[in-house]
């Protein structure tokens, strides 16, 4: 599996990883620099080994899910 990080508003790739947690501390980097309004426009999407896109989250979920510690991943 992949886990991409994308910026809905400008449609670019940000990163690209095969672990979830790396993927998180990614967007919780931008967090601390940017605040919630920095990740906003992010969209984290899972790729199965099929081909398969889907979304995990986005804006401020994703903003809330990026602050729980590793474990709860």
């Amino acid at each position: 599996m992949t886990f991409e990080v994308w910026d809905q508003s400008s449609g670019n790739l940000i990163g690209e990883f095969a672990e979830a947690n790396d993927a998180y501390n990614l967007v919780g980097g931008i967090l601390e620099e940017e605040g919630v309004a920095g990740v906003r426009s992010l969209a984290l999407l899972v790729e199965d080994d099929q081909g398969h896109t889907k979304r995990i989250a986005n804006g401020d979920q994703l903003a809330s899910l990026a602050q729980r510690p590793l474990a709860a991943h």
